[in-house]
């Protein structure tokens, strides 16, 4: 059997030490490193506690009846909200070009509005899978002959929304 000397078991000691404090360090700078990565989106509206989106006021999007806020793109904004444990506070926007552009600014997360994907969108915001199809429509005066296809505007005065997908 061998028995250490003191002097030994001082080195031990010191190694053994060392060995410790060297993995305290590297588990606090690992630590440290993992805590200092920004924020999520998610985390971040959980602190804020509200998702706030931008939607135009109207029957298919969101409106008030006599029971509170309601409508289609309302409901399922809300329902996401919910889901995630979140107030939804709703901004009305009637100018869709101010809409569209006012997305992932002034803390605005995303917007219910029924928008319409287009190319040029596609380039400004970061569109979810569709869920509507809408069929477009022409309306024109009884008194006039029906138009039975787009040639048939052609000179024609054609109003649209400005800033719409028709517009682009």
């Amino acid at each position: 059997m061998y028995a250490r000397t003191a002097n030994e078991n001082t080195v031990m000691m010191q190694v053994t030490f060392k060995r410790f404090a060297y993995t305290a360090l590297l588990v606090s700078l690992c630590g440290v490193l993992a805590a200092s990565r920004p924020a999520t989106l998610l985390e971040t509206l959980r602190v804020a506690g509200q998702l706030t989106i931008v939607s135009r006021n109207g029957p298919t999007t969101f409106f008030e009846d006599h029971q509170g806020l309601t409508g289609f793109e309302y409901t399922l904004a809300k329902s996401f909200a919910d889901e995630l444990g979140l107030e939804l506070v709703i901004e009305s926007e009637d100018n869709l070009g101010t809409l569209i552009r006012r997305i992932g600014h002034e803390n605005i997360q995303l917007a219910a509005s029924g928008l319409t994907i287009t190319e040029q969108r596609k380039h400004k915001v970061l569109f979810g899978s569709p869920y509507l199809d809408v069929t477009q429509q022409v309306i024109y005066r009884s008194d006039s002959n029906k138009p039975l296809s787009v040639e048939d505007l052609l000179g024609e005065e054609v109003v649209v929304l400005a800033d719409s997908a028709h517009v682009e």
